[in-house]
């Protein structure tokens, strides 16, 4: 009953918006509640920031102390977007802290001082050899020909896998998330309920793009929520962040 409410409820939200979309909605066990277009292919933004986040767990593997080693961020590399670490005096970070503040404040510099330290080369092949059609080819806010993509069938399952380990870097990653600074979208209307649970989430955005994907938790249950937009003009991004609030609304209401 439960499943059929929210497909009817998003359903109708997704046929009225009338947007480039793909929708994704899944339980504690891995149930699909609702999908809808969720293995069309679109440009990630910051949503692969998860992706690098899920090859730290990976390489936690091989060094469990690499969260506490320093990176020494050249002033002059400072990048444009989202991000702190350009007002902030120092210079010299741990990989734990821009691990953070990547996921936390979305902070550019952060992510692309952590895509050289584990090599782009890296990322690259461990992604495409792990997650069917998403890509991570490029530093974030770098001119290119290619381009990071995700689908939401597949970036689901890193979602997951962050939340699944127990170890010391996935205790960071879910910490930035449950307190990311950017919450208005998927979590935007949940006080209007008022939302007695938490939220853990990570959202991007690009001149054409919106997305967001988040964990609503009441209790001992749970359910993911993923969506991206597309859109070709300025004045349909309004459009787009209004639709994935909606839908954030449904599904932290039927928890």
């Amino acid at each position: 009953m439960l499943k059929n409410n929210l497909i009817n409820k998003l359903d109708y939200r997704v046929d009225s918006a009338g947007i480039d979309c793909s929708v994704l909605v899944t339980d504690n066990h891995e149930n699909i509640l609702y999908q809808y277009n969720a293995d069309k292919i679109f440009p990630s933004a910051s949503l692969i920031k998860i992706i690098i986040a899920r090859y730290a767990l990976e390489y936690e593997k091989r060094d469990s102390t690499f969260m506490d080693q320093m990176i020494l961020v050249d002033p002059d590399n400072i990048e444009r977007g989202a991000g702190v670490i350009r007002g902030l005096w120092n210079h010299k970070w741990k990989v734990h802290d821009l691990m953070y503040l990547m996921l936390n404040a979305s902070d550019n510099t952060a992510t692309n001082e952590l895509i050289k330290y584990f090599g782009l080369h890296n990322l690259s092949n461990w992604t495409e050899s792990h997650y069917t059609n998403v890509e991570i080819k490029r530093y974030m806010m770098e001119s290119s020909p290619k381009d990071n993509l995700i689908n939401l069938n597949e970036f689901i399952r890193p979602w997951r896998e962050l939340f699944d380990s127990n170890s010391k870097v996935s205790y960071t990653i879910k910490e930035a998330l449950r307190h990311s600074l950017n919450k208005d979208k998927l979590p935007g209307l949940i006080s209007e309920i008022p939302f007695s649970g938490i939220t853990y989430n990570k959202t991007g955005e690009l001149s054409n793009a919106e997305h967001d994907i988040a964990r609503f938790v009441k209790d001992d249950v749970f359910l993911d929520c993923a969506v991206l937009t597309g859109f070709k003009s300025e004045n349909e991004r309004v459009k787009c962040i209004n639709f994935i609030q909606n839908v954030g609304l449904i599904v932290a209401k039927s928890l």
